[in-house]
């Protein structure tokens, strides 16, 4: 959600400490800060955006 030039990032599960739950979504939005990357949507189902890491693998 952005708002007079700032966004809102909600990363689900997290709580207040994002780093210490979500290392690797903490790290990957980090990142997108730093090389000024858009921050990623919500899904329509409102689901977390998943990283490639916690995708599961199909057969």
């Amino acid at each position: 959600m952005e708002y007079e030039g700032l966004t809102f990032v909600t990363v689900r599960g997290a709580g207040h400490e994002v780093p210490l739950h979500r290392p690797e979504q903490a790290l990957f939005l980090f990142k997108q800060f730093l090389q000024g990357e858009p921050m990623p949507a919500e899904a329509k189902n409102a689901s977390l955006i998943q990283l490639p890491s916690e995708k599961a693998h199909s057969y």
